[in-house]
C-alpha cells in the first residue's frame, strides 16, 4: 500500500477528531508542510473549490547545498489550516499531505547518511496517539507508506521538513537507510 492508500484496519479518523478539544491541531503554531509532489494532486482536488482557496500555499526558505529553497506548508485563515471545515472536517482529505496523513507518527531527514528517522507524536491531548499506538499493523503500514512517499521527494524537501521544530512529544521508534 503505497500513495494515498489506507491501512485495511483504518477506523473513522473523522468521529475521533470531531469529538476532540485540542484547539491547537490543525492550526497555530504548527506548520503543515506540504512537499513539491504533493501540491499537484491537491490542485486538482481544489480545482472546483471556491477561489479562496487557490492561493493555498504559504513559503518559507531553507538553505540546501548553499542555497537558499523555498519550501512550503498550507496558509492559515484565523490559525487554523486552509482546508479545515467546521470543527475537523479535512476538505482534502483524500490528497492531504502525508505529515497531515500519517499523524500521529512523524518523520525525520537526516541527510549525511540519508536517513529516515520514523517518531510516534505521545501529544496526550490527541486522542488518536492512544487508539494509534496500540495498532501495531496501523503503525507497521505507515512506516512504509512514509518511506515510500519519502523517497520519492525531492531532497530540498526533506531537509526543509527536517529543519522545522520539533517537540519534546516525539519518541523515535524507526531509523531507516533510505537507498
Amino acid at each position: 500500500m503505497v500513495g494515498n492508500s489506507k491501512p485495511e484496519d483504518e477506523f473513522n479518523y473523522f468521529s475521533v477528531c470531531e469529538s476532540c478539544t485540542d484547539e491547537e491541531c490543525c492550526a497555530d503554531p504548527y506548520f503543515t508542510f506540504c512537499a513539491r509532489n504533493e501540491i499537484e494532486k491537491i490542485r486538482e482536488k481544489i480545482k472546483n473549490f471556491p477561489d479562496r482557496f487557490r492561493d493555498f500555499l504559504d513559503a518559507d526558505t531553507v538553505k540546501f547545498h548553499g542555497k537558499d529553497h523555498e519550501y512550503y506548508g498550507f496558509k492559515k485563515v484565523n490559525g487554523r489550516c486552509i482546508f479545515l471545515k467546521g470543527k475537523r472536517r479535512c476538505l482534502i482529505q483524500d490528497v492531504k499531505p502525508l505529515h497531515c496523513r500519517a499523524y500521529p507518527l512523524v518523520w525525520g531527514y537526516e541527510e549525511e547518511g540519508n536517513k529516515l528517522f520514523i517518531y510516534f507524536d505521545e501529544d496526550s491531548k490527541c486522542p488518536l496517539t492512544d487508539i494509534l499506538y496500540k495498532n501495531k499493523a496501523w503503525i507497521q503500514t505507515m512506516k512504509k507508506i512514509i518511506v515510500t512517499e519519502v523517497q520519492q521527494m525531492p531532497k530540498v524537501d526533506l531537509v526543509a521538513f527536517a529543519s522545522l521544530e520539533s517537540d519534546d512529544t516525539l519518541r523515535m521508534i524507526d531509523v531507516i537507510d533510505l537507498p
